[in-house]
Protein backbone atom coordinates (compact mmCIF):
# COMPACT_ATOMS: atom_id res chain seq x y z
CA UNK A 1 0.00 0.00 0.00
CA UNK A 2 0.97 3.53 -0.46
CA UNK A 3 0.83 6.60 1.66
CA UNK A 4 0.98 9.99 0.71
CA UNK A 5 2.01 12.15 3.74
CA UNK A 6 1.69 16.62 3.60
CA UNK A 7 3.44 18.36 5.88
CA UNK A 8 2.90 22.12 6.31
CA UNK A 9 3.84 23.00 9.50
CA UNK A 10 7.16 21.89 11.75
CA UNK A 11 4.91 20.33 14.47
CA UNK A 12 3.57 17.90 11.86
CA UNK A 13 6.89 16.86 10.57
CA UNK A 14 7.69 15.53 14.28
CA UNK A 15 4.30 13.93 14.43
CA UNK A 16 5.10 12.20 11.05
CA UNK A 17 9.06 11.17 11.90
CA UNK A 18 7.33 8.77 14.64
CA UNK A 19 4.06 7.39 13.07
CA UNK A 20 6.29 6.58 9.81
CA UNK A 21 8.59 3.97 12.12
CA UNK A 22 5.96 2.29 11.96
CA UNK A 23 3.57 2.59 9.12
CA UNK A 24 6.82 1.98 7.10
CA UNK A 25 6.04 -1.68 7.67
CA UNK A 26 2.55 -1.61 6.14
CA UNK A 27 3.36 1.54 3.25
CA UNK A 28 5.34 2.54 0.82
CA UNK A 29 5.68 6.45 1.91
CA UNK A 30 5.20 9.28 -0.06
CA UNK A 31 6.17 12.79 1.57
CA UNK A 32 4.69 16.06 0.45
CA UNK A 33 5.55 19.39 2.17
CA UNK A 34 5.21 23.12 2.01
CA UNK A 35 8.43 24.80 3.62
CA UNK A 36 7.14 26.77 6.04
CA UNK A 37 10.00 28.14 8.77
CA UNK A 38 11.76 25.35 8.70
CA UNK A 39 10.16 22.05 7.69
CA UNK A 40 12.29 21.82 4.75
CA UNK A 41 16.01 21.89 6.74
CA UNK A 42 14.05 18.94 9.02
CA UNK A 43 13.55 17.03 6.72
CA UNK A 44 17.35 17.82 5.14
CA UNK A 45 18.62 17.16 8.74
CA UNK A 46 16.85 13.72 9.45
CA UNK A 47 17.68 12.57 5.94
CA UNK A 48 14.21 9.97 6.69
CA UNK A 49 15.01 8.85 3.09
CA UNK A 50 11.60 8.68 1.87
CA UNK A 51 10.57 9.86 -1.57
CA UNK A 52 9.42 13.28 -1.31
CA UNK A 53 8.41 16.71 -3.40
CA UNK A 54 7.69 20.37 -2.29
CA UNK A 55 4.17 22.17 -3.17
CA UNK A 56 2.43 24.80 -3.20
CA UNK A 57 4.69 27.75 -2.45
CA UNK A 58 5.97 31.08 -4.55
CA UNK A 59 8.56 32.98 -2.44
CA UNK A 60 7.95 35.78 -5.17
CA UNK A 61 6.80 39.24 -3.46
CA UNK A 62 5.56 40.51 -6.65
CA UNK A 63 1.98 37.98 -6.72
CA UNK A 64 -1.16 39.44 -5.60
CA UNK A 65 -3.21 37.69 -3.57
CA UNK A 66 -0.07 35.54 -2.57
CA UNK A 67 -2.10 33.58 -0.20
CA UNK A 68 -4.74 32.21 -2.92
CA UNK A 69 -2.19 31.97 -5.08
CA UNK A 70 -0.14 29.28 -3.05
CA UNK A 71 -3.41 27.41 -1.81
CA UNK A 72 -4.22 26.63 -5.46
CA UNK A 73 -0.63 25.53 -6.15
CA UNK A 74 -1.09 23.45 -3.30
CA UNK A 75 -4.22 21.83 -4.49
CA UNK A 76 -2.44 21.73 -8.24
CA UNK A 77 0.68 20.09 -7.14
CA UNK A 78 -0.78 17.64 -4.58
CA UNK A 79 -3.11 16.55 -7.48
CA UNK A 80 0.06 15.76 -9.81
CA UNK A 81 1.89 13.48 -6.86
CA UNK A 82 -1.11 11.92 -6.20
CA UNK A 83 -2.03 11.39 -10.09
CA UNK A 84 1.13 10.04 -10.03
CA UNK A 85 1.81 7.80 -7.12
CA UNK A 86 -1.86 6.37 -6.89
CA UNK A 87 -1.44 6.14 -2.61
CA UNK A 88 -4.30 4.09 -0.30
CA UNK A 89 -4.46 7.50 1.94
CA UNK A 90 -3.57 10.94 2.31
CA UNK A 91 -2.94 12.34 5.55
CA UNK A 92 -1.72 15.43 6.87
CA UNK A 93 -3.46 18.61 8.59
CA UNK A 94 -4.06 20.97 5.65
CA UNK A 95 -7.77 20.86 3.62
CA UNK A 96 -6.03 20.65 1.00
CA UNK A 97 -6.04 16.12 1.11
CA UNK A 98 -9.73 16.62 1.75
CA UNK A 99 -9.78 17.97 -1.88
CA UNK A 100 -7.63 15.69 -3.69
CA UNK A 101 -8.88 12.55 -1.87
CA UNK A 102 -12.44 13.89 -2.81
CA UNK A 103 -11.58 13.69 -6.33
CA UNK A 104 -9.63 10.73 -6.18
CA UNK A 105 -11.65 8.46 -4.22
CA UNK A 106 -9.06 8.13 -2.10
CA UNK A 107 -9.44 8.30 1.99
CA UNK A 108 -8.11 11.44 3.38
CA UNK A 109 -7.26 11.86 6.69
CA UNK A 110 -6.92 15.47 8.58
CA UNK A 111 -5.31 15.25 11.88
CA UNK A 112 -6.12 18.41 13.70
CA UNK A 113 -6.03 19.48 17.54
CA UNK A 114 -8.20 23.29 16.85
CA UNK A 115 -11.57 23.69 17.66
CA UNK A 116 -14.01 24.34 14.81
CA UNK A 117 -14.10 28.05 15.67
CA UNK A 118 -10.35 28.93 15.22
CA UNK A 119 -10.52 27.56 12.29
CA UNK A 120 -13.45 27.92 10.57
CA UNK A 121 -12.30 28.93 7.25
CA UNK A 122 -10.46 26.31 6.54
CA UNK A 123 -13.20 23.66 8.13
CA UNK A 124 -15.78 25.09 6.00
CA UNK A 125 -13.84 24.71 2.87
CA UNK A 126 -12.14 21.53 3.66
CA UNK A 127 -14.31 19.36 6.54
CA UNK A 128 -17.66 18.49 4.08
CA UNK A 129 -15.03 16.66 1.77
CA UNK A 130 -12.35 14.82 4.17
CA UNK A 131 -12.99 11.11 5.40
CA UNK A 132 -11.96 11.02 8.87
CA UNK A 133 -10.72 13.67 11.25
CA UNK A 134 -8.07 12.27 14.31
CA UNK A 135 -8.25 14.76 17.52
CA UNK A 136 -8.31 14.99 21.16
CA UNK A 137 -11.30 13.97 22.78
CA UNK A 138 -11.74 18.38 24.30
CA UNK A 139 -11.82 19.88 20.75
CA UNK A 140 -15.15 20.69 19.50
CA UNK A 141 -15.73 19.80 15.73
CA UNK A 142 -19.12 20.86 15.73
CA UNK A 143 -20.95 18.97 13.06
CA UNK A 144 -18.02 17.57 11.98
CA UNK A 145 -17.56 15.13 14.90
CA UNK A 146 -19.28 11.92 13.41
CA UNK A 147 -16.49 12.09 11.25
CA UNK A 148 -13.90 11.91 14.38
CA UNK A 149 -11.35 9.53 15.89
CA UNK A 150 -10.77 11.19 19.21
CA UNK A 151 -8.28 10.15 21.58
CA UNK A 152 -7.31 11.09 24.94
CA UNK A 153 -4.37 12.91 24.61
CA UNK A 154 -2.62 16.11 23.20
CA UNK A 155 -1.41 15.94 19.11
CA UNK A 156 2.06 17.16 20.21
CA UNK A 157 2.52 13.80 22.25
CA UNK A 158 3.48 12.57 19.54
CA UNK A 159 6.64 13.40 19.59
CA UNK A 160 6.65 15.05 23.23
CA UNK A 161 5.96 11.77 25.48
CA UNK A 162 9.01 10.52 27.14
CA UNK A 163 8.37 7.38 25.01
CA UNK A 164 9.73 9.01 22.48
CA UNK A 165 11.46 12.24 23.59
CA UNK A 166 14.44 12.37 26.22
CA UNK A 167 15.93 15.66 26.04
CA UNK A 168 19.64 16.00 25.98
CA UNK A 169 21.58 18.34 28.24
CA UNK A 170 24.91 18.54 26.21
CA UNK A 171 22.78 19.70 23.08
CA UNK A 172 21.15 22.58 25.32
CA UNK A 173 24.40 23.25 26.87
CA UNK A 174 26.12 24.26 22.71
CA UNK A 175 23.46 27.26 22.84
CA UNK A 176 22.33 28.25 26.37
CA UNK A 177 24.55 28.35 29.22
CA UNK A 178 22.48 26.31 31.79
CA UNK A 179 24.43 27.37 34.60
CA UNK A 180 22.14 30.53 35.09
CA UNK A 181 18.88 31.16 33.88
CA UNK A 182 17.58 30.89 30.67
CA UNK A 183 13.97 32.83 29.32
CA UNK A 184 12.86 32.11 25.54
CA UNK A 185 10.71 35.10 23.79
CA UNK A 186 9.47 33.61 20.51
CA UNK A 187 7.64 35.23 17.88
CA UNK A 188 5.40 34.23 15.41
CA UNK A 189 4.65 35.29 12.14
CA UNK A 190 1.43 35.18 12.38
CA UNK A 191 0.63 34.59 8.57
CA UNK A 192 -1.55 31.25 8.34
CA UNK A 193 -5.16 31.84 7.43
CA UNK A 194 -6.62 31.49 10.99
CA UNK A 195 -4.27 33.79 12.24
CA UNK A 196 -5.77 36.81 9.91
CA UNK A 197 -6.69 39.52 12.10
CA UNK A 198 -4.95 38.32 15.09
CA UNK A 199 -2.44 39.83 17.29
CA UNK A 200 0.61 38.70 19.21
CA UNK A 201 4.01 40.08 20.80
CA UNK A 202 4.90 43.25 18.73
CA UNK A 203 8.71 44.68 18.80
CA UNK A 204 8.18 46.88 21.33
CA UNK A 205 6.46 44.89 24.02
CA UNK A 206 9.47 42.05 23.12
CA UNK A 207 11.91 45.19 24.33
CA UNK A 208 9.83 45.84 27.20
CA UNK A 209 10.04 41.77 27.80
CA UNK A 210 13.66 41.80 27.23
CA UNK A 211 14.28 44.81 29.62
CA UNK A 212 12.69 42.70 32.90
CA UNK A 213 13.70 39.08 31.83
CA UNK A 214 17.14 40.23 31.65
CA UNK A 215 17.34 41.29 35.42
CA UNK A 216 16.84 37.47 36.28
CA UNK A 217 19.12 35.53 33.97
CA UNK A 218 20.11 35.11 29.92
CA UNK A 219 17.36 36.01 27.24
CA UNK A 220 17.25 34.54 24.02
CA UNK A 221 14.80 35.44 21.14
CA UNK A 222 13.37 33.43 18.35
CA UNK A 223 11.19 34.59 15.28
CA UNK A 224 9.78 33.44 12.23
CA UNK A 225 9.75 37.25 11.10
CA UNK A 226 12.38 40.10 10.62
CA UNK A 227 13.28 42.15 13.18
CA UNK A 228 14.99 45.46 13.58
CA UNK A 229 18.78 45.51 14.89
CA UNK A 230 18.12 45.98 18.64
CA UNK A 231 15.96 42.48 18.89
CA UNK A 232 18.36 40.73 16.19
CA UNK A 233 21.16 40.80 18.40
CA UNK A 234 19.14 38.30 20.46
CA UNK A 235 18.16 36.23 18.40
CA UNK A 236 18.93 32.20 18.94
CA UNK A 237 20.79 30.68 15.96
CA UNK A 238 20.12 26.81 16.07
CA UNK A 239 19.76 23.58 14.17
CA UNK A 240 16.38 23.30 14.13
CA UNK A 241 16.29 19.55 15.31
CA UNK A 242 17.74 21.07 18.75
CA UNK A 243 14.39 23.47 19.45
CA UNK A 244 13.16 21.00 21.93
CA UNK A 245 16.34 19.94 23.81
CA UNK A 246 17.08 23.48 24.46
CA UNK A 247 13.50 24.37 25.03
CA UNK A 248 13.32 21.59 27.88
CA UNK A 249 16.34 23.28 29.43
CA UNK A 250 14.54 27.12 29.38
CA UNK A 251 13.43 28.34 32.55
CA UNK A 252 10.49 30.35 31.17
CA UNK A 253 9.13 30.76 27.57
CA UNK A 254 7.11 33.57 26.50
CA UNK A 255 5.58 33.82 23.31
CA UNK A 256 2.88 34.19 20.88
CA UNK A 257 2.85 31.17 19.18
CA UNK A 258 -0.09 28.21 20.33
CA UNK A 259 1.99 25.47 19.24
CA UNK A 260 4.82 26.51 21.27
CA UNK A 261 2.89 27.07 24.41
CA UNK A 262 1.84 23.82 23.89
CA UNK A 263 4.84 22.17 23.67
CA UNK A 264 6.75 24.23 26.80
CA UNK A 265 3.75 22.57 28.78
CA UNK A 266 4.25 18.79 27.45
CA UNK A 267 7.92 19.11 28.68
CA UNK A 268 6.86 21.05 32.24
CA UNK A 269 8.32 24.30 31.49
CA UNK A 270 6.60 27.59 32.35
CA UNK A 271 4.79 29.58 29.31
CA UNK A 272 3.17 32.76 28.83
CA UNK A 273 0.92 33.32 25.14
CA UNK A 274 -0.03 37.05 24.65
CA UNK A 275 -2.11 36.26 21.80
CA UNK A 276 -5.45 37.19 20.50
CA UNK A 277 -6.46 33.44 21.10
CA UNK A 278 -6.00 33.20 24.18
CA UNK A 279 -8.91 31.55 25.84
CA UNK A 280 -10.25 30.31 23.17
CA UNK A 281 -8.77 27.28 22.42
CA UNK A 282 -9.78 24.29 24.19
CA UNK A 283 -6.38 22.08 24.69
CA UNK A 284 -4.44 25.38 26.09
CA UNK A 285 -7.35 25.73 28.24
CA UNK A 286 -6.85 22.74 29.64
CA UNK A 287 -3.38 22.86 30.03
CA UNK A 288 -3.92 25.86 31.87
CA UNK A 289 -6.89 25.40 33.86
CA UNK A 290 -6.65 22.14 34.82
CA UNK A 291 -3.35 21.83 34.86
CA UNK A 292 -1.78 24.93 35.77
CA UNK A 293 1.44 24.64 32.87
CA UNK A 294 0.54 27.95 31.04
CA UNK A 295 -1.11 31.08 31.30
CA UNK A 296 -2.53 33.26 28.56
CA UNK A 297 -3.25 37.20 28.17
CA UNK A 298 -4.89 38.99 24.91
CA UNK A 299 -2.34 41.65 23.72
CA UNK A 300 -4.52 44.86 25.34
CA UNK A 301 -3.86 43.56 28.10
CA UNK A 302 0.28 43.18 28.20
CA UNK A 303 0.12 45.65 30.85
CA UNK A 304 -0.77 42.85 33.12
CA UNK A 305 2.37 40.47 32.00
CA UNK A 306 5.07 41.54 34.37
CA UNK A 307 2.72 40.39 37.67
CA UNK A 308 1.58 37.27 35.84
CA UNK A 309 5.49 36.36 35.84
CA UNK A 310 6.00 37.67 39.23
CA UNK A 311 2.40 35.87 40.52
CA UNK A 312 2.34 32.34 38.48
CA UNK A 313 6.06 31.53 38.15
CA UNK A 314 8.91 33.88 39.72
CA UNK A 315 6.39 33.49 43.22
CA UNK A 316 8.54 30.02 44.29
CA UNK A 317 12.42 29.64 44.12
CA UNK A 318 11.74 26.22 43.15
CA UNK A 319 9.10 27.29 39.90
CA UNK A 320 10.54 24.60 37.94
CA UNK A 321 10.70 21.64 39.96
CA UNK A 322 7.06 22.31 40.57
CA UNK A 323 6.23 22.82 36.77
CA UNK A 324 7.94 19.06 36.22
CA UNK A 325 5.52 17.92 38.96
CA UNK A 326 2.64 19.08 37.27
CA UNK A 327 3.87 17.61 34.07
CA UNK A 328 4.04 14.33 35.71
CA UNK A 329 0.40 14.89 36.73
CA UNK A 330 -0.60 15.45 33.16
CA UNK A 331 1.23 12.44 31.47
CA UNK A 332 -0.17 10.29 34.42
CA UNK A 333 -3.91 11.02 33.41
CA UNK A 334 -3.11 11.39 28.86
CA UNK A 335 -2.35 8.39 26.50
CA UNK A 336 0.60 7.73 24.12
CA UNK A 337 -1.20 8.69 21.45
CA UNK A 338 1.53 6.95 18.23
CA UNK A 339 -0.34 3.12 18.87
CA UNK A 340 -3.67 4.79 18.22
CA UNK A 341 -2.61 7.58 14.73
CA UNK A 342 -0.72 4.33 13.45
CA UNK A 343 -3.60 1.62 13.82
CA UNK A 344 -6.14 4.79 12.94
CA UNK A 345 -4.53 5.20 9.30
CA UNK A 346 -3.73 1.44 9.25
CA UNK A 347 -7.51 0.42 9.44
CA UNK A 348 -8.86 3.31 7.36
CA UNK A 349 -6.52 2.58 4.72
CA UNK A 350 -7.07 -0.78 4.68
CA UNK A 351 -10.70 -0.41 4.46
CA UNK A 352 -10.25 0.79 1.06
CA UNK A 353 -8.23 -1.48 0.20
CA UNK A 354 -10.64 -4.56 0.68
Amino acid sequence: MKLVYYIAHPSQYYIFKNISKYLKQDFEIIITYTDKDVVKNLLDEDNLNFKSHEIGYSRSKRIKFKSLFNFIKKEIDLFNVVKKEKPQIIVGSSVVIAHIGKLFKIPSLIINEDDLDVISISAKIGYPFVTNIISPELCNLGKYEKKAFKYDGYQKLAYLHPNYFIPDESIANKYIDLNQKNFLVRLSALSAHHDYGIKGIDNTQARKLINYLEKFGKVHLSSERVLPNELEKYRLKINPLHLHDILNFTNLLICDSQSMAVEASLLGVPSIRISDFAGRISVLEELENKYRLTFALKPIDFNKVISLIQEKVFLNDDFNLIFRERRGIMLSEKNDIIPFFVSTINNIAKKNNV
